[in-house]
């Protein structure tokens, strides 16, 4: 019943790594 719960966490996740390898990759 908390599907609505994993889904956001998991785009949550997501969306950290995206930004976290843009940055890396624009530093770098």
């Amino acid at each position: 019943m908390k599907k609505k719960a994993v889904w956001l966490a998991l785009s949550l996740l997501i969306a950290a790594a995206l930004v976290l390898a843009s940055c890396s990759s624009g530093e770098t």
